[in-house]
């Protein structure tokens, strides 16, 4: 009971606690996170109030708008005064000298002097420039005045132009009348026009100087609302996972109110234990799966590996294997287990050549294989070299460009594949034309032969020869296409039936052919062996 107690005030405490630590976590965050936006938000009031914004965004709406209306109304103005401007000039070329000279007197210029003051300040009052509406109605009685005044100065213009320009009732006279009636009126125009275009100008500089300042403003702006939005999304996380932080403290205070329904029972001895039991199972199930396991790898592979798989799927006999080698097995004398090999494999052909003592004629034997690859050439090299040793005189026939020994028992002669293998019914048609060989000289004749897949070979000599093996590689399948070429093989040749050399077999697998290997192994490695194969009671000598 002591226990549960105490384990009950831990749990509670414990939860609660950490509940604690998690809200006083987020409150402080929460807290510095309002100050932050505070401080944004109040530098964004600032920039506001610094540079005189309301609303940033619509007044440049606005600012962009009027500039877009001005722009109109200028290039009216525009084309007005340099319309004006261009009849004004046609019209005075169109003045004799003593005409232009008249037009241009003192009295004439400073009416036109006055018109173009009065037109000036008549655009002033009436444009709107630097005044409000309540300005502009107060400004009303000055414009009607200066309307006024710009009538007068026309009247008196035209009494000037009529005045100077008083002429003879001829027909030159009243057609340069008529000119100078038009140069007054344009000259009228003209100065209208460039009164208006020297305010219009004025006013493009003002919108320049506002695009100028409002133009730096949108970077500034975009970037303080951008860091018062990452403030306030900030503020608004902390805010959450306060909330959430609060709502799990209220479930935690809820939930550890345990109590105790049913008091424990204490037995005064313990029950007995299945340990036992346990390891033995576990140790028969290991068991078992590794043998499932290794059954089935055994099962499914394809390979030939073993000398019994390959007589078993090829359907022939296994003269001789030779082993894989491989350098990172310790222990293991590879010379050894190719000498026994070749020697194997020299045994049978040497029996053979004693069967033909009494015709004197050289033992031929065939070397070939289904596929690419297999090994021919090496197990050659291997058993010319032991039957040179042996002081056996050694004919070598292949496909390969080289010979591989200098051996003086030893004679290579190479061939070309093709078509015309099928052909050659005896050894001596291997030969070049100029070679004087008599291939009866010799005691064996090795013969190699190309793919029988994928090159032809000769029919006609295979069924002449006195023995003929197969290589194939242990590390392999033997597909449909390998059975149905050896089927092929068999029923072109009338010849002794091939035998197998099966190249690259494991070390482990060179007993059951070759028998037991020398190796190194120690007292418990040779009684595990001894266990494995079921010999018991075998001595390795007679007491």
């Amino acid at each position: 009971m002591i226990l549960t107690n105490t384990f009950i005030d831990a749990n509670q405490q414990m939860k609660v606690n950490q509940s604690d630590e998690v809200v006083s976590y987020f409150q402080k965050e929460l807290n510095t996170s309002t100050n932050r936006l505070k401080v944004a938000e109040d530098e964004l009031l600032a920039f506001n109030k610094r540079n005189k914004l309301m609303n940033y965004y619509e007044e440049t709406k606005q600012i962009a708008s009027r500039k877009e209306i001005f722009e109109m109304e200028y290039q009216a103005v525009v084309q007005k005064f340099y319309g004006s401007q261009s009849v004004l000039a046609s019209l005075e070329e169109k003045l004799n000298k003593f005409d232009r000279k008249r037009v241009n007197n003192e009295s004439v210029l400073q009416l036109r002097d006055r018109l173009s003051r009065l037109n000036f300040d008549l655009v002033m009052l009436t444009s709107g420039r630097n005044t409000d509406s309540l300005q502009r109605e107060k400004n009303k009685v000055k414009v009607n005045q200066i309307r006024k005044d710009i009538s007068g100065v026309k009247q008196q213009l035209t009494m000037a132009v009529d005045t100077v320009f008083t002429i003879d009732h001829t027909t030159d006279g009243v057609g340069a009348t008529n000119v100078l009636q038009q140069w007054l009126e344009n000259t009228i125009k003209f100065e209208s026009a460039k009164a208006e275009l020297q305010i219009l100008d004025e006013k493009r500089l003002e919108f320049e100087q506002t695009y100028a300042r409002y133009a730096p403003l949108g970077a500034t702006m975009k970037r303080l609302e951008r860091k018062i939005n990452i403030a306030e999304q900030e503020y608004l996380s902390l805010l959450h996972s306060l909330g959430l932080a609060k709502l799990k403290q209220q479930n935690a205070e809820l939930q550890t109110n345990i109590k105790i329904t049913e008091i424990p029972f204490f037995p005064i001895e313990p029950n007995p234990s299945k340990r036992i039991l346990l390891v033995l199972v576990a140790a028969i199930m290991g068991f078992v799966l590794v043998v499932f396991t290794i059954l089935v790898l055994v099962l499914l592979d394809g390979n030939l590996n073993t000398a019994e798989r390959a007589e078993d799927k090829i359907g022939l006999k296994v003269s001789s294997i030779f082993p894989a080698i491989n350098s990172q097995i310790k222990g293991v004398d590879f010379k050894y287990l190719q000498h026994k090999a070749v020697t194997a494999i020299s045994r049978r052909i040497i029996l053979n050549q004693f069967k033909n003592e009494a015709t004197k004629m050289p033992v031929v034997n065939m070397f070939f294989s289904t596929q690419e690859a297999e090994g021919k050439t090496f197990i050659s090299e291997q058993l010319i070299a032991k039957l040179c040793d042996l002081e056996y005189k050694v004919l070598h026939i292949s496909y390969d460009e080289s010979a591989f020994s200098s051996h003086p028992n030893y004679h290579y002669i190479p061939y070309a594949v093709g078509d015309y293998l099928y052909k050659i019914a005896r050894i001596d048609e291997f030969f070049p034309a100029e070679a004087t060989i008599d291939y009866t000289a010799f005691d064996f004749v090795l013969l190699e032969l190309p793919s029988i897949i994928k090159h032809p070979f000769p029919v006609k000599l295979a069924s002449a020869i006195d023995h003929s093996f197969l290589v194939v590689r242990a590390n392999r399948s033997w597909t449909e296409a390998d059975r149905n070429a050896l089927q092929l093989f068999k029923e072109a040749t009338t010849g002794p039936e091939p035998s197998i050399i099966l190249n690259g077999v494991k070390v482990l697998e060179m007993e059951s052919v070759l028998g037991e290997l020398p190796k190194k192994r120690s007292r418990l490695r040779r009684w595990f062996k001894r266990l494995v194969q079921m010999r018991f009671f075998s001595k390795t000598k007679v007491s």
